[in-house]
């Protein structure tokens, strides 16, 4: 909890100071503040230099009592000198927002143009599109440059879209027909379960077409035990994945794709049931219960419905 020290008590950006029974008000600076800004001379838009002197004015006039306003614009004054700002820019900001803390009267609004341009600042370009475009009535908004950290540091691995875990994704077969599925995985390793148990289908097929040979009238058995019948294993895939059932009636070739990203569990379920029911698929249910209150906006903008 801070301490009142000298009559003085910090209270975010705010020194409130008691003298008898009243207080006083000025702008609070931590004893460890360098009073560095931006620099004038750094490669930002007079508007943004500007929008600092005005900000510190501002708030001086917010904040101080009457009789340490002077003592505040003082400090602005040669904190902003010592960062490059010319004393006449300076002067000129502190006059004018002092005309208008001082005007009174209300301002009619007018009625002004919405639109905002938004383009990379470039010395000396930059000042002429603003002028160009307060004649004009719209608005122009600098954005930053690469930086040079950006550019030095590119030591951050970047994570393809298609190796971003949580999606709602559809395997599609050579004969057009479509499962969609979702997973907190990636769809490489949701695929590669999906294609494990088609391989141990088509396994257990080959298996069960083999030659039968004589079982062995000897009790004792060596080495690994004896593998899953075919039948059961064929019976399981094709239970456990629609994908195995129509891959057994169906040689064309399978292709995965993302529909969808989608973090959220919950989410993640709605998303596929609602793409489960737009779309002619070969899925065993619905997916997760959604409200048909969502039916006629979605079958009117078509936006889960899949190409093809």
């Amino acid at each position: 909890m801070e301490k009142e020290v000298d009559n003085k008590l910090p209270f975010l950006d705010v020194l409130v100071i008691k003298q008898g029974n009243n207080f006083k008000t000025t702008v609070y600076r931590k004893p460890t503040h360098s009073d560095r800004y931006l620099h004038f001379t750094s490669h930002h838009p007079m508007a943004v230099k500007r929008g600092i002197v005005k900000g510190m004015v501002d708030r001086a006039h917010a904040i101080c009592d009457p009789t340490m306003l002077q003592s505040e614009l003082r400090h602005i004054t040669h904190a902003l000198t010592a960062n490059g700002y010319p004393n006449q820019l300076v002067n000129s900001i502190i006059a004018k927002c002092a005309r208008d803390n001082n005007n009174t009267n209300i301002k009619n609004s007018t009625t002004t143009n919405n639109t905002v341009l938004f383009l990379p600042y470039y010395n000396g370009v930059g000042e002429r599109i603003l002028k160009l475009a307060h004649s004009l009535n719209f608005k122009v908004r600098f954005t930053s440059s690469h930086s040079l950290r950006s550019i030095v540091r590119s030591d951050k691995i970047k994570v393809p879209f298609d190796g971003r875990p949580g999606v709602v994704y559809n395997i599609r077969c050579g004969c057009n027909a479509s499962y969609i599925g979702e997973t907190g995985n990636t769809l490489l390793d949701r695929y590669k379960r999906h294609m494990s148990n088609v391989g141990r289908y088509k396994e257990a097929v080959r298996r069960l077409k083999e030659p039968q040979t004589p079982a062995r009238t000897s009790t004792k058995r060596r080495g690994r035990p004896q593998r899953e019948q075919p039948q059961k294993i064929i019976a399981d895939t094709i239970k456990a994945s629609a994908v195995v059932e129509h891959s057994s009636q169906c040689s064309h070739d399978l292709q995965p794709s993302i529909i969808c990203r989608e973090s959220r569990l919950h989410l993640r379920r709605v998303k596929e049931a609602l793409f489960i029911r737009n779309n002619r698929t070969i899925n065993r249910d619905k997916g997760v219960e959604v409200s048909a209150a969502w039916d006629t906006l979605i079958s009117k903008r078509k936006c889960c419905s899949l190409p093809g």
